[in-house]
């Protein structure tokens, strides 16, 4: 009998150990995949950042162009028409609408960012009181 519960023991060490193990690799895989997405996003945020003041940029030299455009006209006495085909009224609005969207992509990164920091400063928190 003896025998046989120092069998069961051995095999129920053994079960666990194996089940630590497993759990391990399963946790290391987890924090990999983890750093992986907090890096992409990261990267993520930063093409995101390029491209909206990228857009700014564009949005205020299309509205400077087409101001410019304007002040011509109006010194060579051409009288103004909506439909004339240059598209002075077109740039300005596909200025403006870029730099709203730029504008609404900068309060929404900032409403964003807010939020995720306080929710890694939380993982961080629940992490280092798993590790105690």
């Amino acid at each position: 009998m003896k025998c046989e519960a120092a069998i069961r023991s051995s095999d129920h060490k053994n079960m666990l150990s194996v089940a630590n193990t497993v759990a391990k690799e399963r946790e290391a895989r987890a924090q990999a995949w983890r750093n992986w997405m907090i890096t992409t996003m990261q990267m993520l945020r930063e093409e995101k950042q390029r491209r909206d003041d990228t857009s700014a940029a564009l949005g205020g030299s299309l509205a400077d162009i087409a101001a410019f455009m304007q002040e011509v006209e109006i010194r060579q006495g051409w009288t103004p028409r909506p439909d004339d085909g240059r598209g002075i009224e077109r740039a300005r609005q596909l200025a403006k609408r870029l730099l709203d969207e730029t504008a609404t992509a900068k309060q929404h990164m900032e409403e964003t960012n807010g939020t995720s920091a306080e929710a890694t400063e939380k993982e961080s928190i629940h992490e280092n009181e798993s590790r105690s």
